[in-house]
């Protein structure tokens, strides 16, 4: 509902901006994901318990990927750590997805290459950063990110790509974040089994969308 709103209030004040402005709301609007869904763990919307709940696992997200409506889902975990580079140190988002993630959010690369099935399925200390934290990281020294060994907390990884900055919508952020196989975040940083939440790209959406093409 909350996206609806802001998306109703957005195109109402689009018809007031100049034309370079408009393209602006026009993106970000799209970026919200008008075919995403998100899955948490609860009795409903808003459900303070929700973080302490530990009931949503993969098998949850294979059954969600077996209906028809899905069109895409990935597991996601996250937590908090210290990135370091040399030198150079940031507190960084630690994202745990699957290897359809990427491609649920529209992700696009800069450089490099995302992480495959098979990374997920052996715990890869392969990283994808975002362009924030390839600057903050390796902005100082030049290097090329491509290879190199960073630090998250304690965990050495290898970068195999870098990600465009998403401009708006879901899972946009300033801050610097980093993208791991969600089974070495379980594995390697929380020790749990259980997932924070499923993502999900809707068949059913894009199914409509295209009905409604001339």
């Amino acid at each position: 509902m909350l996206g609806i709103v802001i998306g109703i209030a957005s195109v109402v004040s689009v018809v007031a901006l100049g034309e370079g402005s408009r393209q602006q709301v026009l993106a970000n609007i799209a970026g919200l994901g008008t075919n995403m869904l998100e899955i948490f763990p609860g009795t409903g919307y808003g459900d303070r318990r929700s973080n302490l709940i530990k009931t949503l696992t993969v098998a949850d997200a294979q059954i969600v990927a077996s209906q028809p409506y899905a069109d895409g889902v990935t597991p996601t975990v996250s937590t908090s750590a210290t990135l370091r580079f040399g030198s150079a140190e940031a507190s960084g988002l630690v994202n745990g997805v699957g290897e359809q993630y990427f491609a649920v959010r529209g992700s696009t690369l800069v450089q490099g290459r995302f992480f495959d099935e098979d990374d997920v399925r052996r715990l890869s200390q392969d990283v994808v950063i975002d362009e924030n934290t390839a600057g903050v990281l390796f902005g100082p020294s030049g290097q090329n990110p491509i290879g190199s060994i960073i630090l998250i907390g304690s965990v050495p990884s290898r970068v195999i790509g870098v990600m465009r900055r998403q401009q708006g919508g879901f899972g946009a952020s300033q801050n610097p974040q980093v993208f791991l196989p969600y089974t070495t975040v379980q594995g390697r940083f929380l020790g749990d089994l259980s997932l924070r939440a499923l993502r999900c790209a809707s068949a059913t959406t894009r199914r409509w969308r295209r009905r409604r093409l001339p």
